[in-house]
């Protein structure tokens, strides 16, 4: 019998791992005069995953990604912005950190939007946009 639970503990961790509570980053082109963003993302956790590049129509158009905090390893996530001609004005930043902070605050979106002077952030905890970024 204690064979058995002990079977089916590891079997019950096999299938379902522990998993965190599920994060979203939003990133928003916020541009002026009809410039496009480009979006360049990166999971950095248990190996680095490629997110893909993404191009941001003018406007107020969105890039979002949802992911799990893990509770082996902790996640990161990196994104590189660029804008201008031949997007050679860019900023790399790490758009959420796995921390017991972050898990503290309990809020579930990360909100960043490119402007024309920096990269704007806000969360559910602090919901005013503040700007902690300027390009290069």
């Amino acid at each position: 019998m204690k064979n058995l639970s002990i079977f089916l503990f590891i079997f019950a961790l096999c299938i379902h791992p522990f998993e965190g509570s599920e994060k979203r980053i939003y990133i928003r082109n916020s541009l002026a005069y009809k410039k496009w963003l480009r979006v360049h993302c990166e999971s950095r956790s248990i190996r680095i995953q490629n997110l893909g590049v993404h191009y941001l129509r003018p406007g107020g158009n969105d890039y979002h990604y949802s992911f799990l905090n893990n509770a082996y390893r902790p996640v990161q996530i990196v994104c590189k912005l660029s804008k201008g001609a031949d997007y050679k004005i860019s900023k790399e930043f790490v758009a959420y950190q796995q921390t017991r902070s972050t898990e503290a605050d309990g809020s579930p979106f990360y909100n960043y939007q490119a402007r024309d002077d920096g990269i704007y952030h806000s969360t559910l905890a602090s919901p005013s946009l503040k700007k902690i970024y300027n390009w290069n």
